[in-house]
């Protein structure tokens, strides 16, 4: 089996309001701009408005010896609320293409990195989208075989599938592929077999396809959009669902992480209300970018379920997911299923984190309740001593105005011992006001 073309495809994905930030960016790294004519696409039982913006002719700053051409679309579908994608093709010129060797396993390896190299230098003059090391790469190194030994090749026969994979083992093998495993086998014509756990560029064999990319126009590259669009996203919701999971993931995790400044014991050891009070304006200040991140999440959440529900749903119609050998998951079936765990543990990491926020502020609204009942109490208790106190001075003053002059004379009591007298009064009324502003 001979390689016509070979094309590494890059995937990103956006939230909807970056949409006009993107494409300025993109304006201004390729030479030409054109949207696409708006076409409905049959996703499983869904049908799909899509809107596409193409760019091409790359500037200096992206444009690669390696490759014969450099594409990108900006895409907008029905089936994402929340998110807009963009697909970045790069085809590898015919020279790029003879670099692969049967046999040499260390060189196709460091070939495969390098074109991965490549592209990925490429997104870097943009806002790319989170790559996860324990997750499906966003590449994919599309093979496309010389058309000619594809004539009466069906997919429809396993055995067949199974017998063409291992004919030419020794050639695929240089491009990452392991003819010998499960094969993910996508809207019969893309055929998935995974060299290595988590291979990037994941090696796709493309086995029904259309002209040959490295003679093509304009015209051609619009139509190639048209005609593997529906297949790619097949595999890029995976990526999408991936990605999402680890963005949201990492920002659920800053506010747990801030949270852990904070414990059940620190927040009943405040020494004051205006303490407390402060501690009550930081967990509120917290429990806001919470609210608002949680808020996000769930919606999109909502989506990323559905994506992969729709998935499931519908594996024996536009999209499926097959094991010729029957005894083992696919690579999409694989991730698929762990996906799917890692998604229903974001759920759960939600409702703890802002179990423990809520919690953390009942707390210390508690306090600050508690304080200032017992602030209240100190008061009233203030005021009553203090009316008992001006009640003993007043009654020792009129004791002092109304004794006769001659129980003065008869103590030799002077006038100055009288004004001694209520001079010490006064000391010992301030004396206990001080030692209660000290408790």
């Amino acid at each position: 089996m001979d390689i016509q073309s070979a094309q590494i495809v890059r995937y990103d994905f956006y939230q909807r309001v970056s949409h006009n930030e993107v494409t300025n960016v993109l304006s201004s790294l390729f030479n030409q701009k054109a949207e696409l004519p708006d076409q409905t696409v049959d996703f499983g039982n869904s049908e799909l408005e899509v809107e596409a913006i193409h760019f091409s002719r790359p500037r200096d700053p992206i444009a690669f010896d390696e490759f014969d051409s450099l594409h990108s679309y900006l895409v907008q579908d029905t089936e994402s609320q929340y998110f807009f994608h963009q697909i970045t093709v790069a085809t590898l010129t015919e020279s790029e293409t003879k670099r692969i060797t049967p046999g040499d396993i260390t060189a196709n390896r460091s070939c495969r990195a390098e074109w991965r190299e490549k592209i990925e230098g490429i997104s870097n003059h943009f806002s790319a989208s989170l790559i996860q090391d324990s997750a499906p790469k966003p590449l994919l190194l599309l093979v496309n075989p010389t058309q000619d030994e594809l004539k009466g090749f069906s997919t429809n026969s396993s055995k067949q599938v199974t017998e063409f994979l291992k004919d030419n083992a020794s050639k695929l093998d240089g491009w990452g592929f392991n003819p010998l495993s499960e094969v993910s086998l996508l809207d019969s014509s893309y055929l998935i077999t995974e060299k290595e756990l988590l291979s990037s560029p994941l090696p796709v064999l493309n086995i029904n396809y259309q002209g040959n990319p490295l003679s093509a126009d304009e015209e051609y590259w619009e139509q190639w959009f048209g005609f593997e669009y529906r297949k790619l996203k097949a595999v890029t919701n995976i990526f999408l669902v991936n990605h999402w999971l680890t963005w949201r993931k990492n920002e659920i995790q800053n506010i747990d992480s801030e949270s852990y400044n904070y414990s059940m014991g620190s927040l009943e050891l405040g020494d004051s209300v205006e303490e407390v009070s402060e501690t009550e304006e930081e967990l509120e200040e917290l429990r806001r970018d919470w609210v608002e991140t949680h808020s996000s999440t769930a919606d999109e959440y909502q989506e990323m379920d559905d994506i992969l529900e729709n998935y499931q749903e519908n594996q024996g119609s536009t999209v499926f997911d097959d094991s010729l050998g029957g005894y083992h998951e696919t690579y999409l079936a694989r991730n698929i299923r762990r996906t799917t765990e890692k998604l229903n543990t974001l759920s759960d990491t939600l409702e703890r984190v802002g179990n423990k926020l809520e919690m953390f502020t009942a707390v210390v609204q508690d306090q600050i309740q508690s304080r200032a009942t017992k602030s209240n109490l100190q008061l009233q208790n203030s005021v009553r001593n203090l009316t008992i106190l001006l009640a003993v001075i007043a009654i020792v003053e009129f004791f002092l105005n109304n004794v006769p002059q001659e129980f003065y004379e008869a103590t030799s009591v002077t006038l100055s011992v009288k004004s001694l007298l209520l001079l010490l009064i006064l000391i010992a009324a301030l004396g206990f006001f001080h030692g209660y502003a000290q408790k």
